[in-house]
């Protein structure tokens, strides 16, 4: 049975956010930050950016492990679009565009038709010597929403490059139950934030009590809040293989980290909420997306989080 408005956490305390994890790029580094505007698509600017393979396809770090490696940031204005791509000791890319002179192009991820705008030449080789295969840099255009198949009733979201879902939200007693698990007590939090690639992380709660959560509540900088639904539990792909210090896959690390996570999801599935299948994946995070698809509402570290229904 649901229960309403119990905001509390650990020790009576009120969950609050403790990393806002942001990339502009699709698979690409994750970033620390002090604030982030939340809008339907997710954090605002984040996941703006893809890198297109010759197939259409969208590069991720399953093809591209170094793709860890490769910070960046993404300005939409409503004239000019500023890029920025920054392989650190390495080379980097700087360019603004005119949106007006941009191709409209389609990238294709899970399935799902994604329309972007083709960055040009200049990119196209920045990320073909990157990628060590003839590739395009793609952005999102805001003019045409992607049509998905991840959908839910009370979310109407409009996703950028993301795998499905706006945001997903993860505990830092969470990360590191499943970091004690794996036998890695020793691994930096951050870097395993990294790993995992949440929108938010949430301290003062429990280890996987955000796993109850179904509607919540977030404080805005302004004093106001903005609501979240909670679509699903998270599944994880081999992403947490990379590891993202290195830029490369990590197999004594990532086999046990991903063991303990498939293990925990086989021990939910009789719980999940929707079918999720008989297949075996590993589980780690909550899905969510806005519940008003209007509102947006900038976020920043420390702020409060209301727990309004459980599931």
């Amino acid at each position: 049975m649901a229960r309403h408005k119990h905001p509390q956490g650990r020790g009576g305390r009120m969950p609050r956010l403790a990393y806002i994890m942001y990339s502009a790029l699709k698979s690409g580094a994750m970033s620390a930050v002090q604030t982030g505007e939340l809008c339907r698509s997710g954090l605002a600017g984040s996941h703006d950016l893809a890198i297109l393979r010759r197939d259409g396809q969208m590069l991720t770090q399953r093809e591209c492990p170094r793709l860890a490696l490769l910070h960046s940031a993404c300005q939409l204005g409503a004239r000019v679009i500023s890029v920025d791509l920054v392989l650190p000791s390495t080379q980097s890319f700087t360019a603004d565009f005119r949106r007006a002179e941009l191709a409209g192009v389609e990238g294709i991820f899970n399935g799902d038709q994604i329309p972007c705008l083709d960055a040009g030449d200049r990119a196209a080789a920045f990320v073909t010597a990157f990628a060590g295969e003839p590739c395009r840099l793609l952005i999102r255009d805001y003019a045409r929403d992607r049509q998905t198949k991840w959908t839910h009733a009370e979310v109407k979201s409009s996703i950028a490059c993301q795998d499905g879902w706006p945001f997903t939200i993860v505990s830092v007693e969470s990360l590191r139950a499943v970091a004690t698990a794996a036998g890695l007590k020793d691994v930096e939090l951050l870097a395993l934030i990294k790993r995992i690639r949440p929108t938010l992380v949430v301290d003062g709660i429990d280890a996987f009590e955000e796993d109850t959560w179904k509607r919540i509540r977030i404080k805005t900088v302004r004093g106001d809040w903005i609501t979240l639904v909670v679509i699903k539990r998270r599944g994880r792909c081999e992403l947490p293989n990379v590891n993202p210090t290195t830029g490369a896959v990590d197999w004594v690390q990532s086999s046990r980290l991903v063991k303990v996570l498939v293990e925990r999801m086989e021990r939910l599935l009789p719980e999940y909420p929707g079918n999720l299948g008989s297949h075996r994946i590993a589980a780690l995070a909550i899905a969510l997306g806005l519940q008003d698809p209007q509102a947006r509402g900038t976020v920043a570290l420390g702020a409060g989080i209301e727990v309004l229904d459980h599931w």
